[in-house]
């Protein structure tokens, strides 16, 4: 079997061990509860031309089931939001506007200052820096804060929902764990039915680490899914953008 790529990951196991401990003036045994590390080995399968097929073939049933179910398509929201004038009212477009047009002209102060040598840069300039970072800063927030509202709006279709099904879908059946040098499938043999009772299993038990696990896979599929990770070089930046994130 051949991987698109393997991670490890800690696993901290509380265990009990015998101990001799003083009680009474006798060594008497009990038994002490200890954390210990155990590194696990984890493998992305690397996916068959059938598997492939399978996949389109899940995405476009669970598409056209939201779509049966009332679920607009992303084609359709960009044409509401047209004939709507779009996702943004007339004084917030100006103030989007403004924070790019802000953000682009502190860009290119803070660039012509960082040209000069650090050594030969005065106070004046130091002190414009900081400024700008701060500013540059502000902006961003704004820009960021207009682009997830509309990020929401499209996510709330029947193609972003089958995606993100089929995103799971895809960890379902690629996710191994590496045993005795052997692969298995973290979710087990069967349907896909099969393989959400086991993920669901473990939710319902809180079992931290397995979902610790579910979540790295996700990650990573998500990225490979969108076309953004394919190598191990791509894959090792997916996780350290989201541990530089702390959502690992």
């Amino acid at each position: 079997m051949k991987f698109l790529y393997e991670f490890e990951l800690v696993e901290k196991i509380t265990v009990k061990e015998p101990e001799l401990q003083k009680i009474d003036g006798k060594d008497v045994e009990v038994l002490v509860a200890k954390i210990n590390n155990e590194v696990r080995r984890f493998a992305i399968k690397k996916p068959s031309r059938s598997l492939r097929d399978e996949s389109e073939l899940f995405f476009s049933v669970t598409r056209a089931g939201y779509i049966r179910a009332g679920m607009l398509t992303i084609t359709e929201t960009r044409k509401r939001l047209l004939n709507d004038g779009g996702a943004l009212s007339e004084s917030e477009k100006d103030r989007l506007k403004k924070a790019w047009e802000n953000y682009l002209k502190d860009l290119k102060e803070y660039r012509e200052i960082t040209l000069i040598d650090a050594d030969k840069r005065t106070e004046q300039n130091k002190t414009r820096l900081f400024e700008l970072e701060k500013s540059s800063k502000a902006n961003e927030e704004t820009i960021k804060e207009f682009e997830m509202a509309e990020f929401v709006l499209f996510e709330d279709t029947a193609d972003a929902r089958a995606r993100n099904k089929a995103i799971f879908w895809w960890v379902l059946n690629l996710a191994h764990e590496i045993k005795d040098g052997k692969p298995v499938p973290v979710f087990g043999e069967g349907t896909y039915e099969e393989k959400m009772k086991v993920y669901e299993t473990q939710e319902e038990d809180e079992n931290k680490f397995a979902l610790e696990v579910v979540t790295k896979f996700n990650q990573l599929l998500s990225m490979w899914y969108a076309g953004k990770a394919s190598t191990k070089e791509d894959f090792d930046g997916v996780l350290e953008f989201y541990r530089n994130a702390g959502t690992v």
